[in-house]
């Protein structure tokens, strides 16, 4: 396969970066689910059209680089290479997860993931709801639970009722998100708690309940889903492999979002968490800018929106008491069976892995990798993760040597 522009990722990142670099040269946008449009947009085709010279491939994982200036791809036909003359990298992120008593349940979810069923169609109606975590998107999850006939018994944020105060004040300089943000609080101020989080998912073949707590007092509700997301982690692998510099496990970007890869470019969630908005003001600075199309008029659109990045990183930083909750029994690693107590003495995340194979599994350390780093490190990035090497996705070892390479 032979691209002029290719794009990794079909969120509204790697969409507005398409349409842009559309005008100037052929595209190809790669995504590994079915449908484009990422978490936000999925099932939207009014949000996801694309040009005619915009060639679209969904179901493709990009398992690493190849030789210079290409990828290896898997397929629903098989391995095959990509080159191309400049890349653009718009991988966003997935959900934080951390461990507590009983996480491992039968529906005990991450907030997104509730999100990402509804909109596939699951049924909840007259289901009992718990969403809890940190951030904007409970509000967003809940009000798509309560639409589709879910009956959400409490939102429950584990950030102080102080800078969630803030937050909400300082809205109001983002005229679309505080309008965002009125409509989505709208009929969830009687069940939005501060400073809360659960504390255990009771239940034996699956949840029946769970405990919580407030401040210092412990409760419990029966529910029938708890879905649970602490925020969200960068898609990276695929930059780190690439060569790309990271801080704090975001990618680094110039004004014209070049990574520090010649030819390569990023943008959305792996340059930093900053909602649909950044998204796709950096996707389209980096489809204008890969092809030579001037773009500044875009970057005081794009530095907003960074402030906007930085406030959320003050409002919802996590507690610290969220590191107390998994105890020595509580399964970290979920692929390799792994305990907390297993790997709690090593500061490093390649001595826990060479010792107790954690983040051998499937996920390559998605999940667990994150959560490590926030339990035993001293933050959520995993960016002290230096084996990460491709395939970037485990995959059948035929898919390592395609086809023409035999």
């Amino acid at each position: 396969m032979r691209a002029e522009v290719a794009i990794v990722g079909a969120g509204p990142a790697g969409i507005f970066a398409a349409r842009a670099a559309a005008r100037k040269a052929q595209v190809l946008v790669l995504d590994d689910n079915i449908r484009p449009g990422g978490q936000i947009w999925r099932r939207n085709p009014f949000l996801t059209t694309l040009p005619g010279n915009v060639t679209l491939k969904t179901g493709v994982r990009v398992l690493g680089p190849w030789q210079e200036r290409s990828l290896l791809l898997e397929t629903p036909d098989g391995p095959t290479i990509l080159e191309y003359d400049r890349l653009i990298l718009a991988t966003g992120a997935r959900e934080l997860f951390l461990p507590f008593k009983g996480w491992t349940l039968p529906n005990v979810i991450g907030a997104g993931a509730l999100q990402a069923l509804i909109k596939e169609g699951w049924n909840i109606r007259g289901k009992r709801i718990v969403i809890a975590g940190t951030g904007p998107l409970l509000l967003a999850v809940a009000s798509l639970a309560r639409k589709q006939g879910g009956k959400v018994l409490g939102i429950l944020e584990q950030a102080p009722a102080k800078q969630v105060l803030a937050f909400a004040c300082q809205t109001a300089l983002y005229p679309s998100k505080a309008a965002q943000a009125i409509k989505l609080g709208s009929g969830a101020f009687a069940i939005y708690r501060t400073n809360a989080f659960v504390v255990e998912a009771i239940g034996k073949d699956r949840l029946a309940a769970v405990a919580y707590q407030i401040g210092e007092k412990k409760y419990q509700v029966d529910c029938d889903i708890a879905a649970v997301g602490y925020g969200l982690v960068p898609n990276n692998e695929l930059a780190a492999t690439l060569g790309c510099e990271t801080r704090d496990g975001y990618v680094l970007v110039d004004n014209e979002q070049r990574t520090t890869v010649a030819n390569l470019f990023a943008a959305g969630e792996i340059t930093g968490i900053g909602g649909t908005e950044k998204s796709m003001i950096e996707g389209e600075i980096a489809g204008l800018c890969s092809t030579g199309q001037p773009a500044d008029h875009h970057w005081r659109r794009r530095n907003r929106s960074w402030q906007f990045v930085k406030l959320l990183e003050e409002s919802f930083r996590l507690s610290p008491a969220l590191k107390k909750l998994a105890t020595d029994d509580t399964i970290l690693c979920r692929c390799e069976d792994v305990s907390f107590g297993e790997v709690n003495r090593y500061q490093n995340w390649r001595l826990a892995k060479l010792q107790r194979r954690i983040g051998m599994g499937p996920c390559q350390g998605r999940v667990c990798g994150p959560a490590f780093s926030f339990l035993c490190g001293n933050g959520v990035s995993g960016s002290e993760r230096a084996s990460v090497r491709p395939p970037v996705f485990a995959t059948h070892l035929e898919n390592l040597i395609p086809k023409e390479n035999l």
